[in-house]
């Protein structure tokens, strides 16, 4: 009957830990902060990722219409318009339709747009969401007409039936908005007539991309390899699947670095819940060893410091979850999809919630606390009850001398796991590395401290507080690093995040400085055009400028899932 009320989840057990809360609460408190923090920045990234990806997926859809396959440009130039009829008569396409798409901006605005010259009778039939409204399908006849998504439109500033000027490729045109694209949305988009556009911009000959649509029950797999096989060297298959990756792969650096800054506040969580443990552990040592010689088993010990961790961590994880929903919320509000980088085209998509991810950085939260507690629970169920009832604080002989060996050990795999190269563009090891090097700091804080505090020992005369603490220190080394182990873990990844992060931006301003050595740059979006030499000659004279060097650029894709 005592023994029942003295396990985990009876009064006993809650006393202690309600206790033990009462007495410490900013411990407690800087524990699960630390894990609201990780589990708040993680689920964030992702919540911000998930719904920019959608977005995005979603615009890719309203530009590449409704088509099975698409065989894309490498670059913007193009290919042999030739290459159409081709893939038409190929086996299991039941469908092909011509594109010329073109990089552009609308008269008065700075809005990039989309320009697609579509063959009418083609589109229909592979991609109609390209079309325009029903009934003004017939005005994309007129090579004076075109028609604009809802953002294109709005961007204009002006209605259907009002003239507009386009860019693109170096070359302007003034069509007539003949309607809207009620099946595409939140881009900017301009239709035209693919003859219009060949001629208008400067693209007799060329396409940038061709829409396929396959035969029903024709494999992709197989259909991509019989299509690629017929295509030339400037082009490529594109699927759903490699657009997604593509898109993927834009916002891949900064996600990694951010959720290992998420990682790293885990791990300093976890450390902190260790401190706090180990402290905790040790106050109570004699309550423990009273709940021993009554009864308590030292698997119930162990269950119920476990328990204390995963309370801190529940707390701190749900906390984090919460956090982590408002940051994602004002995050896609102020900066959008890719935080201000521009690899989504600027797009506010809305916030799409995980319940899955939720669930799964809710896991890691409690993992955190839990593995931070494993230590002290273990030791509060090894201690022996008759030598715990004496208190007699460290378990360390004070005349031993911390082992050095096992943080060299650390320390040595840190330098190696440093030098190993990088998985799947990854640096892997390098986090690893940080991770030892921590590992490897925090298991030498007793021999450290024995080893500053020796020239203490023989100093007299120290005040009696001083003094206190010197010996207690002294003989105490293992209670020493456990306190200021949380200390350590915060300080060096905050450390090691800084040099990372400076290194990165000094070696690409060394890298810019090499690259791009002049003072000014300007730069011609789109293909085509660039500075005429009437404008090369006024760039010349323009007062101040020593000297100008025309470079002509053409981004080209090696690997579809690749930016350019």
């Amino acid at each position: 009957m005592a023994a029942d009320r003295l396990a985990p989840g009876g009064m006993a057990a809650r006393w202690m830990i309600w206790g033990e809360w009462r007495t410490h609460p900013a411990r407690v408190a800087v524990a699960a902060l630390a894990i609201a923090t990780g589990v708040a920045l993680g689920f964030a990234i992702h919540l911000i990722n998930a719904s920019a990806l959608t977005e995005f997926a979603r615009a890719v859809r309203s530009v590449n219409g409704d088509a099975d396959l698409r065989v894309q440009a490498a670059s913007p130039a193009g290919f042999d318009e030739r290459l159409f009829p081709t893939l038409a008569r190929l086996k299991g396409v039941s469908g092909a339709s011509p594109v010329v798409q073109l990089a552009g901006t609308i008269e008065g605005t700075t809005t990039r747009t989309t320009i697609l010259g579509i063959d009418v009778f083609r589109a229909a039939r592979v991609t109609p969401r390209l079309l325009g409204q029903a009934g003004q399908a017939a005005a994309l006849f007129d090579e004076d007409a075109a028609f604009l998504s809802d953002t294109a439109l709005e961007a204009s500033g002006r209605s259907v039936g009002d003239r507009v000027r386009l860019t693109a490729a170096g070359r302007t045109a003034a069509i007539r908005i003949a309607g809207t694209l009620p099946a595409v949305a939140g881009q900017s988009i301009v239709v035209v007539d693919i003859a219009a556009a060949q001629w208008r911009f400067g693209q007799l000959g060329r396409l940038q991309r061709i829409d396929l649509a396959l035969d029903d029950g024709v494999a992709p797999a197989a259909a991509i390899e019989a299509i690629t096989a017929a295509l030339p060297a400037g082009a490529y298959v594109a699927t759903a699947q490699t657009e997604a990756r593509q898109s993927d792969n834009l916002s891949r650096a900064y996600r990694v670095n951010l959720n290992m800054l998420a990682l790293v506040a885990l791990l300093t969580g976890a450390f902190l819940v260790y401190s706090a443990q180990s402290l905790s552990v040790v106050r109570r040592t004699a309550q423990f060893a009273l709940l021993r010689v009554l009864g308590t088993t030292r698997r119930q010990l162990l269950i119920q410091v476990l328990i204390e961790g995963l309370l801190v961590g529940l707390v701190g994880a749900l906390i984090g979850l919460v956090l982590g929903l408002g940051l994602a919320v004002a995050a896609l509000r102020l900066l959008g999809g890719d935080l201000g980088g521009g690899y989504f085209g600027g797009n506010r998509p809305e916030l799409i919630f995980a319940p899955g991810a939720a669930l799964v950085f809710l896991a890691l939260g409690l993992a955190a606390a839990v593995a931070g507690s494993l230590a002290p629970a273990r030791n509060a169920a090894r201690a022996q009850p008759a030598v715990a009832l004496k208190n007699l604080g460290d378990t360390v002989d004070p005349g031993a001398q911390p082992r050095v060996l096992p943080a060299l050990l650390l320390a040595g795999a840190a330098g190696i796991a440093a030098l190993l190269p990088p998985i799947g563009g990854l640096p892997l090891f390098g986090y690893l590395a940080m991770a030892l090097a921590l590992a490897g700091g925090v298991t030498a804080m007793p021999w450290l401290a024995r080893t500053l505090l020796a020239p203490l020992q023989g100093i007299g005369s120290l005040p009696p507080a001083f003094e206190l603490a010197l010996r207690r220190l002294w003989g105490a080394p293992t209670q020493a690093a456990t306190a200021l182990c949380g200390i350590v873990a915060s300080t060096s990844l905050m450390i090691a995040m800084a040099v990372m992060v400076s290194s990165f931006r000094h070696s690409v301003d060394d890298w810019l400085a090499q690259v791009l050595p002049a003072d000014l740059y300007l730069n011609v979006e789109g293909t085509g055009g660039g500075f005429d030499a009437r404008a090369q000659a006024a760039l010349r004279r323009v007062p101040g400028v020593r000297s100008v060097r025309f470079v002509a650029g053409t981004p080209i894709r090696l690997e579809p899932t690749r930016p350019p």
